[in-house]
């Protein structure tokens, strides 16, 4: 009968072992899935912000360049507006010279 319980202790003990071992692997098995997982999930997470990067580069030259186009034409109106105002005063002085030098040697 001890005999019996010990046998009965001892399978008991191995069965503890080998869910012992069981339990342990699959432990193992997922600190490594997980670990697997965050990496995967790190690595995607960069490519995200470079492209997210990308496009807000892209969008911001994009801007860039609306802007220095407005800002250029802008430029060019002012200085064709400047320009004909400076020879609709340089006409004026030279009628005005013109007339004073004719009226003197006339």
């Amino acid at each position: 009968m001890i005999e019996e319980v010990l046998k009965e202790i001892k399978e008991a003990e191995e069965q503890a072992e080998e869910k012992r071992r069981e339990a342990f692997a699959k432990g193992k098995e997922i600190v490594l899935s997980a670990e697997a997982e965050a990496e995967r999930q790190k690595k995607m997470t960069v490519e995200q912000c470079k492209a997210d990067m990308k496009a807000a580069l892209a969008a911001a030259e994009a801007e860039a360049a609306s802007r220095r186009t407005a800002i250029l034409e802008e430029g060019e109106k002012s200085a064709a507006a400047l320009a004909a105002s400076k020879k609709k005063q340089i006409e004026k002085a030279a009628d005005e010279l013109l007339a004073a030098f004719v009226g003197k040697y006339s």
